[in-house]
């Protein structure tokens, strides 16, 4: 959730750059593209509840947040394939932006099972 999280830093903070997808989108002027837009708002609920696990108890462990008992980092079920989803066409029309062609497919076995995933994983190791 942390690396999600992290991918929608702003383009700077503190006088330091950022490496993210905001960084990105602002280095070849996506801002206003279309598809970029629709990425966002298609997974605004799933970016705020990654954003909101991360500054209230990943990153800042929020005290005020930790007696309260808030649980953070639910979303409903399939808005993660969704945003991954539509990152995916974001981050390969970047990649046609940048002129290094379309960005590579999921490897298959990203839609298998959890329990095949790790049988897989296994032989590789």
């Amino acid at each position: 959730m942390l690396q999600i999280a992290k991918m929608h830093d702003p383009v700077s903070s503190c006088g330091h750059e950022n490496h993210s997808f905001q960084k990105l989108i602002s280095y070849y002027h996506a801002e206003k593209d279309p598809i970029i837009i629709n990425f966002f708002e298609d997974n605004k609920e799933f970016i705020t509840v990654v954003l909101n696990a991360r500054n209230k108890t990943i990153a800042h462990s929020d005290l005020e947040t930790v007696r309260s008992k808030t649980t953070w980092g639910i979303f409903t079920d399939g808005e993660d394939e969704k945003y991954f989803l539509g990152l995916h066409k974001a981050v390969d029309y970047l990649y046609g932006k940048a002129g290094i062609g379309p960005f590579p497919e999921w490897p298959v076995f990203i839609d298998a099972g959890f329990d095949e995933f790790l049988v897989k994983i296994n032989k590789i190791s």
